[in-house]
């Protein structure tokens, strides 16, 4: 008796996965940001990044000339196609920039802080190469007055390389311009590079510091950045956006840096009064400019129980001064108070913390310092006619400013 031979097919599939991989092409910009209290509505960023692309090498053009910068990419494509007889507007001088307002984070990595910003491509520049040639007389007038809302911004051409760029306005244009009587396959688009803007949504308010951050965009047919029918180098373009922002800071004396205590209404008012306890009182003024937050502290020539102090000549003998400031327009961080007759620490008393920060745009503001002996020291003093009592004070304003670094 045969047994049965039983048969089992094992059908095994395979299957193989694919990554597409992406081929991103990176820029960095560097820009740097004032806010300023003597204008408070700048909102603009501004560009330290070296010019490079259509605006270094075409320097003398009315768009470079009004102070415009480009920046070069390492993007480029090939097998670019300019029929003027296609009906796909692609296959003309075309471009499609997703140039939008775009929020972007910005990080400093010493402090942890971050900001916002707002970032956008304002213009586009494009070198078309060709092997086969063109008319160039019928050739360059083809980026002028591109049909669809970008503005013209230049155009070069010769008998194989046409330069042109032009000026997006508003978000989304699909633009593009027929060049009349050409019908090339080889175009290679080589460099490319852009115009930017970076603004800040609420400039005051940015911390010192120095910023990075990154924004993308696609590039390709029918993404972010489209610059018609080709085969593009990569797949992304990514910006890489590092900023330092400095804030007004500047104290100026506007009175005399030696001041005299004396009583009120003056030393009439207390020789042969008989009375010895008597407060004397000073005051000097400086104009403040801050848009930053900064601490406040003393340091003393002479000092007493943790204030300054005045010391009389040839002796050891001293008296406290009690030393405080009214700066309006600011208020204490920590306690929500304004800054008025607010008693300044010595410098081993301070913790610097960045405690005041101006309430407004604070520009070359009216501050006062008052410096008052009160009357059990005062007494002290008036009880020795002929005395000299001298010392001094400086007032050091450490503000949290940035030391720039790439």
């Amino acid at each position: 008796m045969m047994n049965p031979v039983i048969k089992i097919f094992i059908l095994l599939l395979l299957t193989l996965a694919t990554n597409r991989f992406v081929y991103a092409d990176e820029v960095i910009i560097t820009t740097e940001f004032t806010p300023s209290a003597v204008n408070p509505g700048n909102n603009e960023f501004v560009n330290t990044t070296p010019i490079s692309g259509f605006c270094q090498t075409n320097a003398n053009t009315a768009y470079c000339r009004a102070g415009n910068v480009t920046i070069a990419t390492n993007l480029s494509a090939r097998n670019r196609v300019l029929n003027f007889n296609s009906t796909s507007l692609r296959d003309q001088l075309y471009q499609r920039i997703d140039n939008g307002w775009r929020i972007v984070t910005l990080y400093d990595r010493g402090s942890r802080k971050q900001i916002t910003a707002t970032f956008r491509i304002t213009a586009v520049f494009t070198r078309f190469v060709t092997r086969t040639g063109w008319d160039k007389d019928k050739f360059s007038v083809g980026g002028l007055s591109p049909v669809g809302g970008c503005e013209r911004a230049t155009s070069l051409s010769s008998s194989t390389v046409y330069d042109f760029g032009w000026i997006h306005p508003g978000p989304g244009l699909e633009c593009y311009k027929k060049v009349p009587d050409v019908n090339v396959n080889d175009i290679t688009i080589s460099p490319i590079s852009i115009g930017y803007e970076l603004r800040s949504l609420s400039p005051m308010s940015l911390p010192n510091g120095n910023y990075e951050g990154s924004i993308s965009y696609f590039v390709g047919n029918n993404n972010a950045i489209d610059l018609g029918n080709a085969t593009y180098s990569d797949d992304e373009l990514k910006i890489t956006i590092r900023t330092t922002i400095k804030h007004d800071f500047k104290v100026e004396h506007t009175s005399s840096q030696k001041v005299m205590l004396e009583p009120q209404g003056g030393w009439d008012t207390v020789i042969g009064s008989g009375s010895y306890e008597v407060p004397l009182r000073a005051q000097s003024t400086f104009a403040l400019t801050a848009s930053a937050p900064f601490s406040l502290y003393l340091e003393c020539e002479h000092n007493q129980l943790g204030n300054c102090a005045l010391q009389k000549e040839g002796s050891d003998e001293t008296v406290p001064v009690i030393i405080s400031v009214t700066m309006p327009q600011m208020r204490n961080i920590i306690t929500g108070e304004s800054v008025t007759d607010m008693v300044l620490p010595m410098r081993q008393n301070h913790m610097p913390s960045f405690n005041l920060e101006p309430t407004q745009f604070n520009n070359a503001a009216s501050s006062t310092v008052q410096f008052k002996i009160n009357g059990p020291d005062s007494r002290k003093m008036i009880t020795q006619p002929g005395t000299t009592w001298k010392g001094a004070v400086t007032l050091v304003f450490d503000a949290d400013l940035p030391f720039a670094s790439q």
